[in-house]
């Protein structure tokens, strides 16, 4: 199954409420994740860094990577298959895929006003 597509990120143990939504796409045995205009951090304020996450396949259902010489991943979680584990530069991350061949187009309708 491909992971391609758009997925809700939540950080782990943050009380301060990350909201974002990644655009995750693959080719051969490459993966890049961009987080998505609109993301927040600690309830409303507004992201203006987004990043950009590119990453080569190790294994089946693991990718890495690295930014500014911190290690990034992205982990396939076992018997979930629309979720990801995402180790960023910022912590760990979940990230739920949004339902919905919309989905992808709802991700990019910011960029496109």
């Amino acid at each position: 199954m491909s992971i391609d597509g758009s997925y809700d990120a939540r950080k782990e143990y943050c009380a301060f409420g990350y909201q974002a939504v990644w655009l995750i796409t693959t080719w051969d045995d490459e993966l890049t994740a961009v987080e998505q205009k609109g993301s927040k951090c600690c309830l409303f304020i507004p992201n203006c860094f987004r990043k950009t996450h590119r990453m080569k396949k190790v294994r089946e259902g693991y990718w890495e990577g690295t930014l500014g010489m911190k290690k990034i991943s992205i982990t396939q979680i076992p018997d979930r298959p629309n979720e990801l584990r995402h180790a960023t530069t910022d912590g760990l991350m979940r990230l739920t895929r949004r339902d919905g061949p919309e989905a992808w187009d709802e991700s990019n309708k910011d960029e496109e006003q």
